[in-house]
């Protein structure tokens, strides 16, 4: 499977990209903005795209925002959104609980945005915040003196992005989920985000591989590259994935996405992955993270949408 170069294309074959698709789902961090700077150009873009008919979804990883909060961020850096437009795994999360309709309690290793999502749906939860807990005797502390307290009638585990992720949420955690039929959820699997000066931080996805290991479970994950928004929310709505466009910076979350439904799927690389990571994964043999095409920046549509 090749990927091409978008903007290599000829001027007929640019315009027939643009007429290949009748909606576009955007990720966000890393293609419109990193952090509170909005990529240059992007605002104009998906003005354009509207402009044109296209309808819009914006799809992100991150669970440590509510949608409500996502549209202040979305207003305040200069983009145009309605809720309904937005897919977060904090709000996914709530929603295949209430599809499913889920009546117990919910342990949650994760930021308030989870909670307030799970609150919003009217699905009781606990755990968000430090955990404070202290053996009774922590200078003989031992596995077997724990002393934890397990709060009754959880019936799910969801586990995100946690700034707080401690030894006794994991072991909460895998303490309940030592029961089979308590749920494990989890918000995404990202590994790892870039910072400033060389920092990597770790994502949600190092604190799922900690609970799935202690626990010997996987988690139904809610964030790309899972299919469930695609098949509880998007193509309900009335999506056609076989026109639609999904635009990334991450192969193996919005790349993968999107291949797996017959997107057409463009990478960016104003983000994780580069056209050199391509040739990596082709070699290896992983065709579903190569996109259809890639280009340098979500900008370079302008080109193409002003022939």
């Amino acid at each position: 499977m090749a990927s091409t170069n978008l903007m290599s294309l000829s001027d007929i074959e640019k315009k027939k990209f643009l007429e290949s698709f009748d909606s576009f789902i955007s990720d966000c961090d890393g293609v419109l903005w990193h952090g509170r700077k909005p990529v240059s150009g992007a605002q104009d873009v998906l003005k354009n795209l509207v402009s044109m008919g296209k309808r819009r979804f914006y799809f992100t990883n991150n669970s440590t925002l509510t949608r409500k909060q996502f549209i202040e961020k979305f207003n305040t850096l200069g983009f145009d959104a309605e809720e309904d437009e937005i897919l977060s795994t904090a709000w996914l999360t709530a929603k295949y609980l209430k599809n499913i309709n889920f009546s117990k309690k919910v342990y949650v290793i994760g930021g308030t945005a989870v909670k307030e999502e799970l609150d919003a749906f009217g699905i009781e939860n606990i755990g968000v915040g430090p955990d404070n807990y202290m053996p009774k005797n922590s200078s003989s502390f031992s596995l077997g003196n724990s002393n934890i307290e397990l709060v009754p009638d959880v019936g799910a585990v969801v586990i995100g992005y946690d700034f707080f992720f401690s030894y006794p949420k994991l072991m909460k955690a895998c303490s309940y989920l030592n029961n089979p039929e308590c749920l494990f959820i989890a918000t995404n699997k990202d590994e790892k985000f870039p910072a400033a000066d060389g920092v990597i931080v770790p994502g949600a996805g190092a604190f799922v591989a900690a609970l799935e290991t202690c626990s010997e479970r996987n988690a139904v994950v809610m964030g790309k590259p899972s299919p469930f928004a695609i098949d509880n929310v998007l193509i309900p709505s009335g999506l056609d994935s076989k026109r639609c466009l999904m635009i990334g910076d991450r192969c193996n979350t919005d790349i993968q996405f999107g291949n797996q439904r017959g997107m057409t799927t463009l990478l960016v690389e104003t983000g994780v992955h580069k056209y050199s990571d391509l040739e990596k994964f082709k070699s290896s043999g992983m065709n579903h993270l190569i996109p259809s095409y890639y280009t340098s920046s979500v900008a370079d549509l302008l080109e193409i949408m002003n022939l």
